[in-house]
C-alpha cells in the first residue's frame, strides 16, 4: 500500500472514530428554528452557537457586501 492511501484510510478512520465517540456529546448550538421550533443541531463555536447563528451581523452603509478576513 502507498503512504497516501494509507494516511487517507487513517484520516478516515479518525474522523469515524470521533463522529461516533466525541461528536454526540460535544456542545451544540441550540438556537431556535423559526419553521419548526426545534434547536439547531449544529457544533457550538466558543460563544455558544454554530457559524450560522453566532456570527457577527455587518454594520453600516455596506452591511450587504462580503466581508473577507
Amino acid at each position: 500500500m502507498s503512504k497516501s492511501i494509507r494516511r487517507s484510510e487513517n484520516g478516515r478512520r479518525a474522523i469515524q472514530i470521533w463522529n461516533t465517540l466525541m461528536r454526540p456529546y460535544a456542545a451544540k448550538c441550540g438556537a431556535k428554528a423559526k419553521s419548526t421550533g426545534e434547536p439547531c443541531k449544529r457544533l457550538a463555536m466558543a460563544n455558544g452557537r454554530c457559524c450560522l447563528h453566532g456570527d457577527r451581523t455587518p454594520k453600516g452603509d455596506n452591511w450587504h457586501k462580503t466581508r473577507w478576513p
